[in-house]
């Protein structure tokens, strides 16, 4: 209790397909059950307000303590044609939904937020990922990106920056690929875990 090793996941059956390289952002994506506080409602209020741009938002995700239906309802209201809202996906479905976006927006609030899987799912396809500072999540980015964000206003600037300065989304990008590549293989799994036996 007194000595606790923090040994690094992996996401098991990412496919090995080539990941597309981008060097601009133009679809951003939500990936995570329709639950307040995994963030989906800060998801679309941060699309609003990139509402007058071509930038394109995707939403999916399994119905929870909000709704597709309530969501479609909320973008008709204010008349977005920027954001489109998918039910869930899963599988090949899943691997295509990320292989379609440049950055995954997590914008979480959960209480109990540990390691999420779409984090890393993500990271794995080439995807930039940027989040919320909440529970395990700031051991999963390196530790000087600028993509770990403190709440909404500091994630909308941050993709702001990126979008008007490509060269940072490229490194931001480049430097999450690395980590992940660095930490969060069966490899890596497998040479910590054996090093923790051996202690």
């Amino acid at each position: 209790k007194n000595a606790v090793k923090i040994i690094k996941n992996f996401p098991v059956g990412a496919p090995n397909t080539s990941i597309r390289i981008k060097d601009e952002i133009s679809r951003i994506g939500f990936l995570s059950n329709y639950i307040v506080e995994k963030g989906i409602k800060s998801f679309v209020d941060i699309a609003f307000e990139f509402g007058n741009t071509s930038l394109k938002f995707e939403a999916a995700g399994k119905d929870a303590d909000c709704t597709r239906n309530e969501l479609l309802s909320i973008i008709a209201s204010k008349g977005q044609s920027n954001l489109k809202v998918h039910g869930p996906k899963y599988d090949d479905d899943k691997w295509r939904f990320l292989d379609s976006l440049d950055v995954l927006l997590f914008p979480t609030t959960y209480s109990n937020e540990c390691s999420p899987l779409v984090l890393m799912e993500a990271m794995s396809r080439g995807v930039l990922v940027i989040s919320f500072n909440e529970g395990g999540i700031e051991d999963m980015l390196p530790q000087d990106t600028m993509c770990l964000v403190q709440g909404e206003r500091e994630m909308i600037e941050v993709l702001n920056m990126l979008i008007n300065e490509p060269l940072l989304f490229v490194e931001e990008r480049k430097k999450q690929q690395l980590f992940f590549h660095s930490d969060f293989t069966a490899e890596n799994f497998e040479k910590e875990i054996l090093s923790l036996f051996n202690e």
